[in-house]
């Protein structure tokens, strides 16, 4: 339903823009016991105003380091990963403005949870990797033998390498006696925090490999039910996710093993090869910056085109071709097979018959709508909630008969 007209108050288009947040913070990383070498640094790169790191050697020969995305990409696609940890991923086919827009109001929303829960905490701010490991040293050491002298108990950016894994934490609280909390922020609503418990379990993995005591994890979210005017804080919502992470066959448990499918130590292997994986076809391919190196040149009408192809219905018909002409019919779902015949006749087909009967069905008067809405992270209205429909514009033509003049309503 619409809001009512006094509710419409003209809207300025205020695009709050954002980088991702795994590119836009830079992945130096904590030099635990030499065991990287010191000629690496992090290869810098401007690519749609977001600066990026490529954590590569120096000379530019071989791979750079395991960070979260190469990780997190390892667990779905082994060739995606090895090309990103390259460097070799086509960033121009990556993102767009849209995109870019959402990835820097996650930045802003953690930069505005850290002014508000986290007002006096450290932070490591040196971009370059042996110097951001040194702060992180010096400041682990400072909190945990100076805590009650200086009041902070929290440490923001820290970072951490162990053999070619890198992490970098939002922020890590100290809980006294050698034990740490990690908190990782993420613009999301609570109900939708549990989709990152892999990312904040990689991120603890590789600080407890490199000898932190993570003991507990926390992901940072949006409450839905805040309201403008509320205090700053009530914005944020903290999600106890330890048990995910640390309880009984853990996912930390399972990244940090030396087996596994989600171990770190795979990743490693897979990344470091020498060679470039095959190209396995899956769901996720239809939105991946590589498609057109992959599969796209030699492919027509991919399968990929198909509405809602996912799971093992997506593998049954790969299995048979990557064409949706070598898709067999009797595996398609209702939608599917309309699609089908469409590529297999070349034309759109359209249901004249039903079409008429849903036009003959319509009651006078006519009404043609038109609207624009748009749905702010941080409410601009007092009765609405983070990331409600709140509506700009619109544009109604009401025809009261066939052959009467139009009428035409509009707001802005």
């Amino acid at each position: 339903r619409m809001r009512p007209m006094a509710a419409f108050m003209p809207a300025v288009s205020v695009m709050i823009t954002e980088s991702m947040r795994a590119s836009s913070r830079l992945p130096a990383v904590a030099w635990t016991q030499g065991c990287l070498p010191r000629t690496w640094r992090p290869n810098l790169c401007r690519n749609h105003n977001r600066l990026m790191c490529g954590l590569g050697p120096q000379d530019g020969r071989g791979p750079g380091l395991v960070n979260k995305r190469v990780f997190l990409e390892a667990q779905e696609c082994g060739r995606l990963a090895w090309l990103r940890r390259r460097g070799e991923v086509d960033a121009s086919r990556e993102m767009s403005e849209d995109d870019l827009s959402l990835m820097l109001l996650g930045q802003k929303f953690e930069q505005d949870c850290l002014r508000h829960l986290y007002p006096d905490a450290k932070k490591v701010e040196s971009m370059r990797l042996d110097e951001a490991c040194r702060q992180t040293s010096d400041l682990i050491r400072d909190i945990e033998v100076h805590k009650s002298q200086h009041g902070t108990q929290a440490l923001c950016q820290a970072a951490f390498v162990f053999k070619e894994a890198v992490a970098r934490a939002d922020v890590l609280e100290y809980l006294g006696n050698g034990r740490w909390e990690l908190v990782e922020i993420k613009c999301c609503s609570e109900k939708s925090s549990k989709d990152y418990l892999m990312d904040a379990a990689y991120t603890a993995a590789i600080l407890s490999l490199a000898g932190m005591n993570v003991v507990q994890a926390s992901i940072i979210a949006v409450s839905l039910s805040y309201r403008l005017g509320m205090d700053d804080k009530s914005l944020f919502v903290k999600c106890d996710v330890s048990e995910d992470l640390f309880g009984a066959n853990g996912l930390v448990e399972k990244i940090s093993s030396k087996q596994g499918d989600i171990s770190v130590f795979k990743a490693m292997d897979i990344t470091k090869a020498e060679k470039v994986p095959e190209a396995i076809a899956l769901p996720a391919c239809k939105k991946c910056p590589q498609f057109h190196s992959c599969f796209e040149k030699d492919l027509k009408n991919p399968i990929w085109q198909l509405p809602r192809l996912t799971g093992s219905r997506f593998d049954q018909i790969a299995a048979h071709g990557l064409e949706i002409e070598t898709a067999p019919p009797k595996l398609l779902t209702k939608d599917q097979l309309k699609f089908y015949e469409c590529v297999m006749k070349k034309e759109a087909i359209v249901d004249i018959k039903k079409l008429k009967q849903s036009l003959q069905e319509m009651t006078r008067p006519f009404f043609y709508l038109d609207f624009e809405s748009i749905n702010p992270l941080y409410p601009w209205f007092a009765d609405l909630a983070p990331w409600q429909p709140m509506i700009t514009q619109f544009s109604l033509h009401k025809r009261v008969d066939v052959d009467s003049e139009i009428q035409h309503m509009e707001f802005l």
